[in-house]
């Protein structure tokens, strides 16, 4: 993984604006560096994205904790929702690890 600074606006799966600071496998980071899109950066910058929760994660949580887990992250579910359905929202409001 090597972290790189955009020299000029391009996009790699999402658009990278000048300056922008950003972490990629080797290949994609020496590529880039090699075509002068980006240059190397040595510094305090991109961090890889949380991952967020899976099913997973969750499908052996108790209800207590996942209910816990729901209010904490405001979750929307319905009253009557049961565990797989909590798993579900949970999962598909994208909460981070």
């Amino acid at each position: 993984m090597k972290t790189v600074k955009f020299l000029m606006p391009h996009t790699i799966g999402a658009l990278y604006n000048t300056d922008e600071i950003a972490g990629f496998s080797d290949e994609i980071a020496d590529d880039l560096i090699e075509r002068k899109i980006a240059a190397l950066h040595k510094g305090k910058g991109a961090t890889a994205p949380a991952p967020t929760l899976t099913a997973d994660d969750l499908k052996d949580m108790s209800d207590a904790d996942l209910n816990k887990l729901i209010k904490a992250k405001k979750v929307k579910i319905a009253d009557d929702a049961d565990h797989a359905a909590k798993v579900a929202a949970v999962v598909a409001a994208n909460i981070k690890k």
